[in-house]
């Protein structure tokens, strides 16, 4: 039986495009330092584990990672487990893509360390052209139960643009949630063979403009959205998916950030947003200067989580019963 709520042990900090910095792990909960500090585990945050020198994280479904070796062609797929250092190189897909849009979902519950127990399932879209609009897409699938791939095409009714880059896609259900390069969310339900598109909150061309830093992240059960545009920040709820109702939960300047957390001296211009904790939906994370904070929605506190810095933060979850 899966764990209806993975303990979030963490994140791992990821480096930008042009960095040389290794990935690191920033803990978020005490099973966390403890897998940080040996305690349990043989954790290698910089996955110098892997046979290959360069790997970017693609993303993270209970423990494990999906890395991919080569971005110029995105061939080259690893499966790892940073705990355990276990990893298995996937055959190559059908096709190379310069640009793909995917998702990583792996299911069932880790019931021992070494975690291979579970099926695991890889769906990229291929995209031809990243600033181009499309109404069908190639998808390829990779399940652990086959050990292959399949082909597929998604069709949607209206023309869209999927996110390729540092946009991992969240999976709730059997529904996969992609990003667009235009405020819309897809929807792509496999069981269905469907796709919805979703506008976001702000759908003003003036406010998209002055946008300065966005994400989408999934909180408490609940998709949300946060952006902010040099003077604050907002943070939405998707409340009713069927009618595609967005309600404002928090609006935040940061001029009043700034007077509750004065020994934080920060330009909204190096604030990137990152996403909400997926279990507490009152703290963001934010990166100043690429320094992880969690700020507080409800006591408007900033607290710095550690000095290791990145562009991007993937949460890394753990099934809970191992802990029980």
């Amino acid at each position: 039986m899966e764990s209806r709520h993975p303990l979030v042990l963490g994140f791992f900090l990821l480096p930008g495009p042009n960095s040389s910095r290794p990935t690191s792990f920033i803990s978020v909960s005490s099973e966390g330092t403890d897998l940080q500090e040996g305690r349990w585990g043989n954790l290698d945050e910089t996955l110098s584990f892997l046979d290959h020198q360069t790997v970017i994280v693609a993303g993270s479904s209970k423990g494990f990672l999906l890395c991919v070796a080569n971005r110029e062609d995105n061939m080259t797929y690893i499966i790892c487990n940073p705990v355990t250092r276990v990893f298995c190189i996937l055959p190559k897909p059908h096709k190379p893509y310069r640009h793909v849009a995917i998702a990583f979902i792996c299911k069932g519950d880790h019931i021992s360390l070494d975690g291979w127990k579970n099926h695991y399932e890889i769906v990229r879209a291929g995209v031809p052209n990243p600033n181009g609009l499309f109404t069908t897409f190639e998808i390829e699938t990779f399940s652990s139960t086959s050990g292959e791939w399949t082909e597929s095409t998604l069709n949607s009714a209206s023309p869209i643009s999927l996110v390729t880059a540092n946009r991992p896609a969240f999976v709730m259900g059997d529904v996969i949630y992609w990003h667009t390069t235009y405020s819309t969310l897809v929807a792509y339900d496999r069981t269905r063979d469907s796709v919805e598109v979703i506008e976001f909150p702000v759908n003003d061309l003036l406010q998209r403009l002055v946008c300065w830093s966005n994400r989408l992240s999934v909180s408490e059960g609940k998709i949300h959205y946060c952006m902010h545009n040099g003077l604050n920040i907002k943070v939405w709820m998707l409340a009713d998916i069927q009618r595609r109702e967005w309600i404002l939960k928090h609006k935040v300047s940061f001029g009043k950030m700034f007077q509750k957390n004065p020994r934080v001296v920060c330009s909204p211009v190096v604030i990137s947003v990152q996403c909400l904790h997926p279990q507490n939906s009152k703290l963001l994370l934010l990166l100043l200067h690429q320094v992880p904070y969690w700020y507080n929605l409800k006591n408007k506190k900033l607290s710095i989580i550690c000095n290791s810095m990145g562009s991007r933060c993937l949460p890394y979850e753990w099934p809970s019963d191992l802990f029980a």
